[in-house]
């Protein structure tokens, strides 16, 4: 698989249709339907704020894969289906992913403590 565009991915603040990283084109959507009252623009902006989150969707996902697997290891009675659920498992990787985030989001701001230390 080739490596897509190293995130963050954001919607252009010019065109809400319009995916960008680093100033530089990821998508943009074009589709218009004539039977629709804004001929489309609503759902192009949905399905860019969609494609923008891609990156940060398949974060999550990869800290979700790597918690099953754990607690695969960890609780080999989650097989049966008796031990820890999977819903449990994605949840916190969703919670340790966004801790993540948040905390590189407050390291790199420059008034932040910790950046000064």
């Amino acid at each position: 698989m080739t490596e897509h565009t190293p995130g963050p991915w954001e919607i252009d603040p010019r065109a809400a249709n319009h995916v960008i990283a680093d100033k530089r084109s990821i998508c943009s959507l074009g589709f218009h339907d004539t039977s629709l009252p804004d001929g489309g623009q609503a759902e192009n902006s949905a399905n860019a704020r969609l494609i923008a989150a891609a990156p940060d969707l398949l974060a999550a996902l990869e800290i979700a894969r790597e918690c099953i697997a754990y607690c695969r290891r960890a609780h080999p009675d989650a097989q049966t289906g008796e031990g820890i659920p999977v819903e449990y498992i994605i949840d916190e990787a969703a919670i340790i992913y966004l801790t993540k985030r948040h905390a590189s989001a407050i390291c790199q701001a420059s008034d932040s403590p910790l950046q000064r230390a």
